[in-house]
């Protein structure tokens, strides 16, 4: 039998620390980073991910809210990869999970897009 070779476990070593307003911050740096785009006008999609974003629905909310006050017209995109079965039901699924982020959508008026397939979430 052929010898495996040596092996090590990697993982990334992440700062872990909490922000009293996520959304404050999150604005600021929006602002900073786009002080002089013109919105008005724009479709712009909002990706939303499955993993590793605490308080996902506070953050798209903000996002969207950023969006919408500088005359972009938002919608949001599951950006899940293959959580869900990569389909447009799980997916739709994997966001019912969120309550949150499942009222910000209803909010919208809007169908979540992915691919040439439309989720509407109910």
């Amino acid at each position: 039998m052929t010898p495996l070779p040596r092996q090590v476990l990697v993982a990334p070593l992440l700062e872990h620390h909490e922000l009293a307003d996520p959304s404050a911050v999150l604005r600021q740096r929006l602002d900073g980073d786009w002080p002089n785009e013109d919105w008005r006008g724009r479709r712009v999609a909002v990706a939303v991910g499955s993993r590793g974003i605490d308080r996902i629905g506070e953050i798209a909310r903000t996002v969207v809210a950023w969006l919408k006050a500088r005359g972009a017209d938002p919608f949001v995109v599951p950006a899940m990869g293959s959580h869900g079965g990569a389909t447009p039901d799980g997916q739709r699924a994997m966001l019912g999970m969120d309550r949150a982020l499942r009222r910000i959508l209803r909010e919208l008026h809007d169908p979540l897009l992915h691919g040439a397939d439309q989720l509407v979430v109910p």
